[in-house]
């Protein structure tokens, strides 16, 4: 501590401990207020790790009926029951067929430009590639 607003000469406790407050002073309720902020604090931890204890413990219970067989089988079956049977249908009827021609017909003719575009750009860049390679500039031209 330092001697701020202390005048030239006058005694200055330093080293002796600061007197406990007393009973009602704004130093004491400021120390109830944070006790029990702290003992709120721990009860609020201690609930919120029951509550995630019981939830790990629900969560592991049912990944471990979810493994047995018999269980996956009465879900599949409450499941069609309550939606159906499963109605994707493998291989596709003649429609469906017509439908998958038809759309990968228009994404080929999409993508035919592109195409064109690299093999344009590919065969610039081979006979660049192709013209360079023969000239020998080590000797003069004549």
């Amino acid at each position: 501590m330092g001697k701020l607003d202390v005048g030239v000469g006058d005694e200055f406790p330093v080293d002796e401990p600061p007197e406990k407050p007393e009973a009602g002073s704004p130093q004491d309720d400021c120390r109830q207020h944070y006790e029990s902020w702290q003992r709120h604090r721990d009860e609020w931890g201690a609930r919120k790790n029951a509550w995630k204890a019981d939830l790990h413990a629900w969560r592991d219970g049912f990944r471990a009926e979810m493994r047995d067989p018999e269980t996956r089988q009465r879900f599949r079956e409450n499941f069609e029951r309550r939606f159906g049977a499963r109605t994707i249908v493998w291989p596709p009827s003649f429609l469906m067929r017509v439908a998958i021609a038809i759309g990968l017909l228009v994404l080929a003719i999409a993508a035919l430009p592109l195409m064109f575009l690299f093999g344009l750009v590919a065969l610039c860049v081979f006979m660049f590639a192709a013209g360079r390679r023969h000239r020998d500039y080590s000797t003069p031209q004549q």
